[in-house]
């Protein structure tokens, strides 16, 4: 484990599950600053219970909680990989009322030496990055991040609509239909529709196809807000065109939905069905009372789904910057466009 060195005053060890709200009312405090007035803050309890209990995630070697002389939960830290593991993801917050005492440094720098530590994950060859992200408005974040020798790489935006009426019903071309979603006998194929249709855009990894499906069923188990009648996949025969998975609720906002993940299969490309099937989502979001949707999405998106979400009336609600740090030289096996 790498070392980790606190001003005095403040005691660390890794987070256990007992920490999960504590956690996450930290990081909501630490975000409000970014977020609008009154937003009651984006990270909820389960989604951080389901990432502390994925397959692979080791809270003990993964984590890092920093106390106060209290005991109060200040500041908290991450860094972990998933396969193929030419990737590691470093992330953390600290409450705004203990910025200033080098606890964001102290904890950046175990993230990177426990990023370091997983280098040997990866294929003999590969090269690996460290990963971090921020946001775009926070300044102090992204000094500190450059100043650790990351360079930002990319932007992200989260992208919104709050609509006023309901969109049309959508017309299929022949042949392709929607079916009611059946979690056991459709998770899969939908799974592996995204896969394919999201090996075309930025930093995509190729991974084992089962690891993969035993993290995404892992989350949907965890996740209180699925629901089946949210989750949109597109037939041809036997065959996944499209697919269209939502979650109502986001941010804790029951006003709000999400469009997790839409994907498009090469073969289907080029017939509107991306648009279609976006507008069918907001038309379910807005069935159920829930007027605005949101979702994430790469600023260069080398597949166009920017200009998509745009034609769909989605405007840039908030930006994201990412950076990176390579941390061992090879053959990059992530999509750079």
């Amino acid at each position: 484990m790498p070392s980790l060195y606190l001003p005095p005053g403040f005691k660390s060890r890794p987070a256990t599950l007992n920490d999960v709200e504590a956690a996450v009312a930290l990081f909501n405090t630490a975000d409000r600053e970014f977020l609008a007035p009154g937003a009651p803050g984006e990270h909820e309890v389960h989604e951080t219970r389901g990432e502390w209990t994925e397959p692979g995630f080791d809270l003990d070697t993964d984590t890092v909680v920093v106390l106060d002389g209290n005991g109060d939960l200040v500041a908290y830290q991450e860094a972990f990989t998933v396969p193929p593991h030419v990737r590691a993801i470093i992330w953390g917050r600290v409450h705004p009322d203990q910025r200033g005492h080098g606890l964001g440094s102290a904890l950046l720098a175990w993230g990177e030496g426990r990023a370091r530590e997983m280098v040997g994950r990866a294929p003999e060859g590969a090269a690996v990055d460290a990963q971090a992200w921020v946001d775009a408005a926070n300044a102090d974040a992204a000094h500190l991040i450059a100043g650790a020798g990351f360079k930002r790489s990319r932007y992200f935006w989260d992208m919104e609509i709050t609509q006023t009426k309901s969109p049309a019903e959508q017309l299929w071309p022949d042949g392709l239909e929607l079916r009611p979603f059946d979690r056991q006998e459709h998770h899969r194929a939908a799974h592996d529709a995204i896969r394919e249709s999201f090996m075309d855009h930025w930093g995509f990894a190729d991974a084992d196809p089962e690891e993969s499906f035993e993290r995404a069923d892992h989350h949907l188990s965890a996740n209180p807000n699925y629901d089946p009648k949210y989750f949109h996949v597109l037939w041809d025969g036997d065959e996944v065109a499209a697919v269209s998975l939502c979650y109502p609720n986001a941010g804790n906002d029951p006003r709000k939905g999400l469009v997790g993940v839409l994907g498009v299969r090469k073969a289907w490309r080029k017939r509107g069905l991306g648009l279609a099937i976006l507008l069918h989502s907001f038309r379910v979001f807005w069935k159920n009372d829930i007027p605005i949707v949101t979702l994430g999405v790469d600023a260069d998106s080398l597949t166009g789904a920017t200009r998509l979400y745009e034609k769909a009336g989605m405007h840039v609600e908030r930006t994201f910057a990412t950076y990176e740090k390579r941390l061992r030289d090879g053959k990059d096996l992530r999509n750079r466009g």
